[in-house]
Parts: C-alpha cells; sequence; structure tokens
C-alpha cells in the first residue's frame, strides 16, 4: 500500500497547480464567505503529500485523493438546514467551495453518493474512498459541534422567519440588524443591494412619470416597490411585459427604475446573455424582490410560454439525480418584468390555440412613444438623465417602504383588506379570470398608500413642486346614482350610444403627423392605482 501512494506522490499535480489560482472568483466559483475560516483537521488525520491521510498506529490510511477542509459550519435560515462549506482543493479543477447539507451525511451511503456525483466531487477511485471521506466529514463535524455553536446565516433574499433580508440587512419590527450571507451568495449580489446617494435625487426621477402618456410606466413602477406584498397573496408570481416594437421608449429605464427601488439596478437585472437556468435561480436567490429580465425579444413562442408559465408556478423545474430520484428546486414568489421588441401575448396566441392560462399570468403594457423619451433639454435625452441619476442614487425608497412594512402586526390582514379597499374606491371588480392582474394593481394600490405615509404623498410632493397635478378617479365617481356601481369597460361602452370611446383628434400643426388620442382605455383598466 505504500509503495502504491509513493507511486501517486510522483504523478501528483499539486506542487505544479499551487499558487497559480489568486482567488476562487477566477475559477467562476461563489465568493468566499467573510466569517469562513478553516477549522483544524479532527484528530488523527492529517494532509500529508496534497492528500487526506488517517493515522493509525503510524501508518497513513487513505481517505480522499485532495485536500478536503471545513470552512465554516451554520445554519441557513432561508432554508432550515444546518449547512458545513467545504472546500476541496483538487489538483486538476483547483479550488471548489461546495455547500453540504449536514443531514446528508446521516442520511446513508446513497444520499451521500448522489451528493459527491451532483457537485463532481471524487474522493478516489474506490467505494472505500467515498465512505472513508464520509466518515471523515462526520467526525470533523461532531468536533466543531463540541467547539462552538453554527452560525446563523442567509442564502437568499426576501421574507424570512418574520423579517425580510435585503443585501446584508434584515428588516424587522423592531429595526434594522446587520446578517451574514452564505457563500452561495456571490460577490456582485452581496454588494447589489446597497444604498447609495440621495432619496430626494432619486424621487426627481419620478416626476418624469407624471406626464401625460406615462400611466404605464408609473404603474410597474408602484407594482416593482409593492413585490413583498405578494408573499401575502395567494399567488407565486407573474409576467409584466413592457413592450413596444421600437426602441427609445423607456422600457429600459423603467426596468433600470425598478431595480433601483431597492439597489443598484445594473447590477441587479438579468442580462439578455443569461442562460432561463441562470435566470430562475436568480428569482430563486431574490425570492420577493421584483426581477428584471432586459431584451426577452428573441425567446421563442414555446420559450414564452414555458417562461409564463414557470414564473407563474414559483418554483425551478424538478431534476431527475442520477439515482433517478426528484431533486426539488428553489421557489420564489415575485413579479418579474421584461422590456421586449416584440409582444409576448402576440407570441402566446400564435405559439398554440390553448393559450389563456398563459395570457391570465402575463400583463403586457403598450410603451408608446412619447414626448418624455423623445427628447430632453438641453440637448441631453431622458434616458440618459435618468441613467446618471440612478447611478449615483439607489436603493433608498425600497428600505424605507420595508421598514413600514415589517411595522404592520399582520401583514395577511392587510393585503386581505387591501383587495376590498382597491374595490370600494375605485368601484371597480375584476373578473375570475383576472385574479394576477388584480393582484398585481392591490399591491401597486397598497404600496402607493404606504408612500403616501412616509412622506412621498399628493401634499409632501406638491410643497417640492407646485407643478405637479394629482388626480385619483373612481368607475362612476364619488357621488350619483351609479356612485356604488362597479365600473367596467363593457358598461362604459353599452352607455357610450356611438359605440366608440371618448377621444379628441389634435389638429396637426403644418407638417406634422395627426394624432388620435383614446385615453379611456387607461383608465378603465388601472385608474387611479
Amino acid at each position: 500500500a505504500r509503495g502504491a501512494w509513493d507511486a501517486w506522490d510522483a504523478r501528483d499535480a499539486w506542487v505544479a497547480w499551487d499558487g497559480k489560482v489568486a482567488s476562487p472568483v477566477q475559477l467562476s466559483v461563489p465568493a468566499p464567505d467573510p466569517i469562513a475560516v478553516v477549522h483544524a483537521l479532527p484528530y488523527g488525520y492529517r494532509i500529508a503529500n496534497g492528500r487526506v491521510v488517517r493515522v493509525v498506529d503510524g501508518v497513513a490510511l487513505p481517505v480522499c485523493n485532495f485536500p478536503l477542509t471545513v470552512k465554516a459550519r451554520y445554519f441557513d435560515r432561508a432554508q432550515g438546514k444546518a449547512m458545513a462549506l467545504l472546500e476541496a482543493a483538487m489538483p486538476a479543477e483547483g479550488t471548489k467551495l461546495v455547500e453540504l447539507p449536514i443531514d446528508t451525511l446521516a442520511a446513508g451511503k446513497d444520499k451521500w453518493t448522489a451528493f459527491l456525483f451532483n457537485n463532481s466531487i471524487a474522493p478516489g477511485p474506490t467505494e472505500a474512498h467515498t465512505a472513508s471521506t464520509r466518515i471523515f466529514l462526520k467526525t470533523y463535524l461532531e468536533e466543531l459541534q463540541s467547539k462552538a455553536k453554527p452560525i446563523d446565516t442567509y442564502s437568499r433574499f426576501g421574507w424570512v422567519d418574520g423579517g425580510f433580508i435585503l443585501g446584508t440587512r434584515r428588516f424587522h419590527a423592531s429595526g434594522v440588524d446587520d446578517v451574514e450571507l452564505a457563500s452561495t451568495v456571490t460577490a456582485d449580489m452581496r454588494a447589489a443591494y446597497e444604498t447609495r446617494g440621495s432619496l430626494d435625487a432619486w424621487v426627481s426621477v419620478t416626476d418624469y412619470f407624471n406626464a401625460p402618456g406615462m400611466e404605464y410606466y408609473a404603474m410597474c413602477v408602484l407594482i416593482g416597490m409593492g413585490a413583498p406584498l405578494l408573499a401575502f397573496t395567494d399567488l407565486d408570481g407573474f409576467v409584466v411585459s413592457m413592450y413596444s416594437p421600437e426602441s427609445g421608449t423607456g422600457k429600459t429605464t423603467t426596468g433600470h427604475i425598478i431595480n433601483s427601488i431597492w439597489g443598484n439596478p445594473k447590477t441587479i437585472q438579468i442580462g439578455r446573455n443569461d442562460t432561463m437556468n441562470a435566470m430562475y435561480h436568480t428569482l430563486v436567490q431574490q425570492h420577493n424582490l421584483p426581477a428584471y429580465f432586459e431584451e426577452i425579444t428573441n425567446i421563442t413562442g414555446e420559450e414564452t410560454s414555458d417562461f409564463v408559465y414557470n414564473v407563474a408556478h414559483g418554483r425551478e423545474r424538478r431534476r431527475l439525480t442520477e439515482k433517478a430520484t426528484l431533486r426539488e428546486g428553489g421557489s420564489w414568489k415575485l413579479p418579474v418584468f421584461t422590456s421586449t421588441n416584440r409582444s409576448l401575448v402576440s407570441k402566446l396566441q400564435n405559439n398554440k390555440l390553448a393559450s389563456e392560462g398563459e395570457l391570465q399570468r402575463l400583463i403586457e403594457y403598450p410603451f408608446c412613444r412619447n414626448a418624455v423619451f423623445d427628447g430632453g433639454q438641453a440637448g441631453t435625452p431622458t434616458g440618459l438623465k435618468i441613467a446618471a441619476i440612478l447611478r449615483e442614487n439607489h436603493g433608498l425608497a425600497g428600505p424605507k417602504l420595508l421598514s413600514a412594512i415589517c411595522r404592520v402586526p399582520d401583514l395577511q390582514a392587510l393585503v386581505a383588506s387591501a383587495y376590498g379597499a382597491f374595490q370600494a374606491e375605485f368601484k371597480f371588480e375584476f373578473g375570475a379570470k383576472e385574479r394576477y392582474l388584480q393582484a398585481a394593481h392591490v399591491i401597486a394600490y397598497l404600496a402607493g398608500r404606504m408612500a403616501e405615509r412616509l412622506g412621498l404623498g399628493p401634499e409632501e410632493c406638491l410643497a417640492r413642486n407646485p407643478r405637479l397635478v394629482y388626480g385619483r378617479m373612481t368607475g362612476w365617481g364619488q357621488e350619483g346614482p351609479l356612485a356604488q356601481a362597479a365600473g367596467h369597460a363593457v358598461r362604459f361602452r353599452a352607455i357610450d350610444v356611438s359605440g366608440g370611446d371618448i377621444a379628441h383628434f389634435d389638429a396637426p400643426e403644418k407638417g406634422a403627423t395627426p394624432c388620435w388620442h383614446e385615453p379611456p382605455f387607461h383608465m378603465r383598466r388601472k385608474g387611479g392605482a
């Protein structure tokens, strides 16, 4: 046996590899946890010649063919599981950080073997290596357990244990605490939900959406602001499509404003080059925060159908392990925003005849050309001006809103009452097939009400800018014979004996294009929200 180990030493690539990788980030693995410290190996074990061995009566018995250490032992509050962070320094692949659910070691040989296979870890060529490595880690963790308590960490954002995790902060009824994130949260995501700049500067961006024709833009921002409240409905998610067949209409800028409510707008967004699996993984990590998928134009009709359904399903697809058992994916409850130059509604309708289910889960707002984004003062496009402001001022409104939300003693009851309050205030009833649309309006409505209480209401904003015009409306007004009646498009059209919408025609100036305005649709479907 010793002769075999000596021969292996001659082939050992460890020395050739050592020192050539500056950090695990270069290997596309999660950034190390700042709290992680390599713990001493358990009694009787040591690392010799680039491998783990167990010394018995002076003889080094093989355990694992590369250095394997425990960097941290912690309890993931988000998953409700005791975890260990392993560092495997494999000669050919370099350093790999792997999260080990500790119950895997106690579950039996099959589950342990599946864990190694799924994480591409091969302790050695024989079953003895696999078994010895399992015993080694059990001994390792038992010794650590006797020395110190595990650290509490969080592997995702959103609602956990009655509080809300946003970056490295936990918002709860009594205030805000700093928390530790698990090593599976990448360095970029750790820094993404930062607070930077001035709230007044950020609020100035929303003034652009007070112009006529910007109702859909404002609605998207309010839905993004109310995203944490979706967790208290019976829905898991829906897609909001910001659609325009041409560029320069403010789709991407609106997506960045939504992201800037909570953190750095550029870092948070899901890029056009990201795969669908990467997108779903991001949804799991954000969990209750809005997600913005930039530019989804090129996906096919079938991919659109899967995308809309999966978002609304609120869970990653289950996967088969090598043992033909199902491995559960992560979950979420959030709205997903997309920008596209091709209508997702049209893609769904063209993909198959029976697309009604997906269409109910998709809310598409047409972003038309408008004076706000067609040009800017002093020759600077509005989108560039907004981007410059958001770059230096972001992550401000969301934390303020969370502090207020977390002080509500019964959020479930609050959101339930908001459904009735919305209907009572706007005299509008949603149909049975409009529950996703209804949820979007209700969380936007409730977020807007909370924002008013935080000093973002009409009185406060008018004090800052007297030129602003605020308006609220209901289907039939607050007084009169129809005051208590629900507002529906079909009822408006029935009373409009001409069969058309109230509209007006702008007389064009010389050389200009005539413009037909049809505001009632905006008002019917989302008046006042």
